[in-house]
């Protein structure tokens, strides 16, 4: 271990003097390796942290290199896939390392002092938070319609916004950096969306859009909100990126108030539609819902539907 430490002495002294893009990632990448190796050998959280604190310096020092060459703008993390390839990063990383290059080094120091106080794991993923936090939105304030429509209504289509960024977005960079609606927290959504008083009584079917994160919490919100689950509707989205990394379904979980009659059998319960933009659903998902759910019915969250009424986020202008 020894020699590990003086190995990881010596590649941050040299991070001052890092000129090119390889350097830097030739250091990020010995940095790793120290790391790795000081956790599963269990050499203590300061070498670890140690290591992971020079290799975030590493990113920060190719993201700032990248900036250069292939600034990403906060626009897509895809643009420029040749050039990158061509410097041996993928557009992601890219986005990544540019991100946590444009948080001050104070604001880095500041972090990894609350870090080491916590004596929790030093991770890059802080750093990018922090600098994905220090960027201006790309859409104006948006704001929720007031006041709920008069109902019953026999079928709802809900698509909350679930508290979604510290899970997804920082492990999957997306083409915004903010989302493009407010998220809620799980109570504010369980408790503030009167579910039981806009579903008619007499029978009502209820679709409700989850995350893969999200599933559980949507079946007990349907307990919460006297909701009987029947079943789970998936959307698939054709794709020619490796199934292993993508996420290429979304789920709907479907249920009933009251006696209203189950979807009509013989009704599929996958649907194939290209992937939309962010949180928008697809035309073939509602054509289903038409077919098999009776009048009035209310969509929240989504956009304003041929034959739905309408309640949910709209930008102000």
């Amino acid at each position: 271990m020894n020699n590990k430490l003086a190995v990881l002495g010596d590649i941050e002294r040299r991070l001052s003097a890092v000129k090119t893009l390889d350097e830097a990632k030739s250091i990020r990448d010995q940095a790793e390796a120290i790391r790795i190796y000081a956790k599963s050998a269990r050499k203590g959280l300061e070498i670890q942290n140690h290591a992971a604190f020079v290799k975030i310096q590493a990113e920060r020092r190719a993201g700032e290199l990248l900036s250069v060459q292939v600034p990403h703008n906060g626009g897509r993390p895809k643009a420029n896939a040749d050039t990158l390839s061509s410097l041996g990063v993928a557009p992601e990383q890219s986005h990544r390392w540019q991100t946590m290059a444009s948080v001050p080094e104070t604001d880095v120091r500041k972090i990894v002092a609350q870090v080491t106080e916590a004596a929790d794991e030093l991770t890059s993923a802080a750093i990018y938070r922090h600098g994905r936090s220090l960027r201006a939105p790309l859409t104006p304030a948006p704001v929720v319609t007031p006041g709920f429509p008069d109902g019953p209504f026999r079928t709802l289509v809900i698509d909350p916004p679930w508290p979604i960024e510290k899970i997804v977005l920082d492990r999957r960079p997306i083409e915004r950096e903010v989302l493009d609606y407010p998220t809620w927290s799980l109570d504010r959504i369980r408790d503030e969306l009167p579910i039981a008083r806009l579903g008619d009584s007499n029978g009502a079917h209820v679709y409700l859009w989850v995350t893969h994160k999200f599933l559980p919490e949507g079946l007990r919100l349907f307990e919460a909100w006297g909701v009987r689950y029947e079943c789970l509707l998936t959307w698939f989205k054709p794709t020619a990126q490796p199934l292993w990394w993508t996420y290429n379904t979304e789920h709907v979980l479907f249920g009933k108030i009251g006696a209203l009659a189950p979807m009509v059998k013989g009704t599929p319960v996958g649907f194939k539609a290209p992937q939309q933009r962010h949180s928008h659903k697809p035309d073939e998902f509602f054509e289903l819902v038409r077919r098999v759910s009776p009048e009035p019915r209310l969509t929240m969250f989504d956009d304003a539907r041929l034959g739905f009424k309408y309640w949910g986020v709209v930008h102000a202008a």
